[in-house]
């Protein structure tokens, strides 16, 4: 407990810093939640396109992004003025999409690719579109000032995760363009879209471990680019399934692929879990 209060205590304080990007956050997750319940009650379609799976899915989503979106801002340097306006920007755009995913869903509407809604909720969805190149931008704003900054494990890491982020944004991209997740029979986007985004959590997860155990940089970094590499050819892997049209759970070579990639980063990061979770060295931020 007192290591997992630990973690809890680092997030906090890096949360801190950002409040307004946390309230947002936290909103997505509600936002979620209400999703859920509401599916509960009266079942996840609502007449004739609402998917409240979806729509839950978004807002839970966004807000679990925009959290860590805020972490990771707090670990680069800003002029004042590039910070107020960098927090405003995504705030705006972040709770533009909040709405209309919710608003849309709850009446019946597909907010990206509706066939039945008029002029005024095709433009608040083409808006909607623009609103997710903002966030896109604004997250390579953050992404490069890792690239800019002094090489440590943990810099090295989130870089592997940005890279997995930018893969994510690429897939959304296509989404837009298929309209839709689906390719062909059975391939789906959507499992590339999570994982890139994922990354953004388990990589540095992998470099903190081995910071927190105390373990030389040397050391720690060769995991984290094992772990990296593996990452992101998982996600390659995912995008090869799903271009090729085949379920994720077909044992097709770029199945087997995404399974060796994934089997490689778990023994990674229970590697690095496990040196941390037996270290003597006090516990460090």
């Amino acid at each position: 407990m007192t290591r997992l209060r630990f973690i809890v205590d680092v997030v906090r304080e890096r949360l801190a810093q950002w409040p307004a990007l946390t309230a947002v956050g936290l909103l997505g997750i509600a936002l979620g939640a209400m999703c859920g319940t509401m599916m509960l009650i009266r079942g996840p379609e609502i007449p004739p396109e609402g998917n409240l799976i979806d729509t839950g899915s978004f807002n839970s989503s966004v807000g679990f992004f925009t959290l860590t979106l805020a972490v990771l801002a707090s670990g680069v340097t800003w002029t004042p003025r590039a910070q107020r306006v960098w927090v405003r920007v995504v705030v705006t755009v972040t709770l533009y999409a909040f709405a209309i995913e919710t608003i849309q869903a709850f009446r019946g509407l597909d907010p990206r690719f509706s066939h039945v809604f008029g002029l005024v909720d095709h433009i608040a969805g083409v808006v909607f579109g623009v609103a997710a190149i903002v966030i896109a931008i604004c997250f390579t704003v953050v992404g490069i000032k890792y690239f800019r900054a002094i090489p440590t494990p943990v810099v090295l890491a989130v870089r592997y995760g940005a890279v997995a982020a930018w893969i994510a944004f690429g897939v959304g991209i296509m989404m837009s363009v298929l309209q839709g997740r689906h390719v062909a029979e059975h391939g789906n986007l959507l499992f590339v879209h999570a994982a890139g985004f994922h990354g953004l959590q388990f990589i540095p997860a992998v470099a903190l471990f081995h910071q927190w155990a105390s373990n030389d940089p040397w050391t720690t970094r060769r995991f984290v680019h094992v772990g990296g590499i593996a990452w992101l050819g998982a996600c390659l892997g995912l995008a090869w399934q799903a271009g090729s049209g085949h379920a994720i759970s077909d044992m097709t070579p770029p199945g087997i692929f995404v399974t060796l990639c994934l089997t490689v980063f778990a023994g990674v990061l229970i590697i690095a879990a496990w040196t941390w979770a037996r270290a003597s060295a006090p516990i460090t931020a």
